[in-house]
C-alpha cells in the first residue's frame, strides 16, 4: 500500500470516479459469487451525490487525484436496520459508527485499501457496525481478520435479497 493514500470526505467533483468504482464493485462481486448483493444499480447516482453534497458521510480513500475506494461512514450512528437482530446479539448497546457501501477501484485491488478504510472507522470509533451480504466472503474474511465479530441478521431495503450478515467490532 502506498504511503500517499489519505482517507477524506467526497466531494461533487469526484462523483464520475466513485461511480465508476463502484461499478468495478459490482463487476468484483458477480466474479466472486455474489452477484445479488448490489445488482446492477447500487448504490444509484442520486444515494452517492446525497452522500457528498447532503449529509456529508461519504468517504474516499485517495491518493493524490485517483479515487482508489469509497464508503459511507457516520459516528454515532442510530441507524434503523441495526435495531432489529435476529439470530443473536450486538456486542453492547453503546454508540456506535456504521460504514456502509464500501467498494475498492480495480485499480486498487491487492494494496489492502478496503483494510484501511476499515481500520480508519475503527481509529475514530472503537465501536463499529457494519453489515454484508452472505455471499460476500471477501468482505466477510477481511472483517473477522480486522476483529469484528458476527453478531447475527439484520433487513434492508436494498434489494430482493434483503437479510445480511450483522457484524459488530468493539475495543470494550
Amino acid at each position: 500500500m502506498a504511503d500517499n493514500i489519505i482517507i477524506r470526505r467526497s466531494r461533487p467533483e469526484d462523483l464520475e470516479q466513485i461511480c465508476a468504482l463502484y461499478a468495478d464493485a459490482r463487476e468484483f462481486m458477480k466474479q466472486n459469487g455474489n452477484p445479488d448483493q448490489w445488482k446492477d444499480s447500487h448504490p444509484s447516482v442520486d444515494l452517492i451525490s446525497e452522500d457528498i453534497s447532503e449529509n456529508g458521510k461519504g468517504y474516499v480513500a485517495a491518493d493524490g487525484d485517483t479515487i482508489l475506494a469509497a464508503f459511507y461512514f457516520e459516528e454515532n450512528a442510530d441507524d434503523p436496520t441495526y435495531r432489529v437482530i435476529y439470530d443473536g446479539k450486538w456486542l453492547n448497546t453503546l454508540p456506535y459508527a456504521v460504514v456502509h457501501r464500501i467498494g475498492v477501484s480495480k485499480a486498487a485491488r491487492g494494496r489492502k485499501v478496503g483494510k484501511l478504510c476499515i481500520e480508519w472507522a475503527i481509529a475514530r470509533s472503537g465501536n463499529v457496525k457494519i453489515d454484508t451480504h452472505r455471499a460476500n466472503l471477501p468482505m466477510q474474511r477481511l472483517l473477522t481478520s480486522l476483529g469484528f465479530v458476527h453478531c447475527g441478521t439484520i433487513y434492508v431495503n436494498v434489494d430482493g435479497d434483503r437479510h445480511r450478515m450483522a457484524y459488530q467490532y468493539s475495543l470494550k
